[in-house]
């Protein structure tokens, strides 16, 4: 998926005055002189952040294979690509990992070892919710989760902090996961 929306929310102003350029001068070429650059800037910032999710993923598939000595290291590291941002209950579903406590105690050793995070303690039926801060980073452009080191009364800070993050967060994370996918493909 390609979307030119942070190209031309970033650059509003001339978005805007093309298209009145269009209705009031009939400037066509200057249109499509603006949009034409936008596609070439945004596909090379697109490209950038796939690469770096190509790379993240080479390097999270030794961790996780590294810190969970699981079989089921890579179909974890593969559910968190597809879906960056996942609850417990839809964990266990397509990691395809066959029982609940493996998923539990993979999914603890990943937060232990800082390669996902906690978002939402689970609470009665409610089931947590997990994060890869990494992926969900670049996919973005900027910092919008990040690692607690201490997992102390801080951590609940923490945990609450990147919560009122998580929901701010766009679907473009699954554009550019798909991206970086497809471009295994192509390349």
């Amino acid at each position: 998926m390609f979307y030119l929306s942070e190209y031309l929310e970033t650059h509003r102003d001339e978005y805007y005055d093309g298209l009145l350029s269009i209705s009031s001068e009939n400037n066509w070429h200057g249109w499509f002189e603006f949009f034409l650059q936008a596609i070439v800037i945004q596909s090379d910032t697109n490209i950038s952040k796939a690469k770096e999710i190509l790379s993240l993923y080479d390097n999270l598939k030794d961790k996780f294979i590294d810190v969970t000595h699981s079989q089921y290291a890579v179909p974890a590291l593969d559910t968190f690509f597809k879906i960056p941002i996942i609850n417990t209950v839809e964990f266990y579903k397509l990691s395809g990992i066959p029982n609940r406590m493996t998923a539990n105690n993979l999914l603890r050793k990943l937060v232990d070892s800082q390669s996902i995070i906690l978002l939402k303690q689970g609470q009665g039926r409610q089931p947590s919710v997990y994060a890869m801060p990494n992926l969900i980073n670049i996919a973005e452009g900027r910092k919008v989760l990040w690692f607690c080191v201490s997992w102390n009364i801080h951590n609940l800070n923490c945990v609450k902090k990147n919560a009122n993050c998580f929901t701010q967060i766009s679907l473009r994370l699954v554009g550019f996961t798909l991206i970086a996918l497809m471009l295994v493909v192509f390349i």
